[in-house]
């Protein structure tokens, strides 16, 4: 626990991360079935999650939303992500995640066989019920609870081995009952976009930023209806589909400035604002500053 280097950190077990200010992990703790690791303030980096042996999850912890891109083999998307948010990554697959921001997050890592030999202990668990089902950015308040108990065994409560013992067996637990592929799971409506989903709205906001955008539309692009976009938007985001969108439009609006090639109106009209003011408002909002002045800050 403590202050490690940037060589430490990008030994973590399968996760490829380094310049951390902060790593805390459980390896001195002789924990027998899982790795648990907590991440805080590592700057914006490419953090590369090769396919290896072990189930793994992350749990985004960072105080304020991050814009993150990414790469799940050849699908590619870029979104916000909020604390609580979180990552299972089974067995086998190779995923990249690269904030834009400051982040922090919880890594757990365990292996199939643990599954297999609590589902064979339980006897309430097919076989082949250590294969997990890929999830990205969902929200799960038992996974966070079992991940912020974790930590507080890093942080030096006196639970010892044998409570961090029961907490990776409750979580093996919850892993079969709700993301083994070949569990049961109940019907329920989506509580949030799929990561396909997600990614064809945001395909699609890119794609005319430059012209008025209706929720018909991008709910059309989803395959939901607009109030269900809505609703599941916000829930996957933070944000309403209109919100997100003046997102993208100023940060499609900064690169044109940085560029430098375009004058302020000719800005406006690029990234699908009413006119000058309208862009210098919203600008001003989600950045801090006025175009002018940013423009300011590149020429100094």
């Amino acid at each position: 626990m403590g202050n490690k280097s940037a060589r430490e950190a990008e030994t973590m077990g399968d996760l490829m991360v380094s310049q951390a200010e902060m790593v805390m992990n459980s390896k001195h703790l002789g924990w027998s079935h899982l790795d648990f690791s907590v991440y805080n303030g590592v700057p914006p980096q490419k953090l590369c999650c090769p396919a290896a042996g072990k189930h793994r999850i992350l749990i985004h912890k960072s105080p304020a939303p991050v814009r993150v891109t990414e790469q799940d083999g050849s699908q590619r998307c870029t979104g916000w992500v909020k604390s609580g948010d979180t990552y299972l990554l089974p067995a086998g697959t190779a995923f990249t995640f690269c904030p834009e921001d400051t982040f922090s997050f919880m890594w757990l890592e365990l292996t199939p066989d643990f599954l297999r030999q609590t589902a064979a202990q339980s006897g309430s668990f097919p076989a082949g019920s250590e294969k997990l089902s890929q999830e990205i950015r969902f929200r799960d308040p038992k996974l966070l609870q079992i991940g912020s108990w974790l930590a507080d065994e890093l942080h030096g409560n006196p639970g010892g081995a044998q409570f961090a013992d029961s907490l990776a067996n409750i979580l093996a637990i919850h892993l079969l009952r709700h993301y083994a592929e070949n569990s049961p799971k109940q019907v329920l409506a989506p509580e949030h976009l799929t990561h396909f989903q997600f990614a064809d709205v945001f395909d699609y906001m890119n794609a005319h930023l430059d012209r008025d955008i209706s929720l018909s539309e991008l709910a059309q692009a989803a395959n939901v209806s607009p109030p269900h976009l809505v609703r599941l938007f916000k829930r996957s985001t933070g944000f309403s589909p209109h919100q997100y969108l003046i997102h993208l439009r100023v940060q499609r609006a900064k690169d044109y400035l940085i560029r430098g090639k375009h004058s302020l109106s000719e800005i406006a009209a690029l990234t699908g604002f009413a006119d000058q003011s309208h862009f210098s408002r919203h600008f001003k909002r989600i950045v801090g500053c006025t175009p002018k002045a940013f423009l300011n800050q590149l020429t100094f």
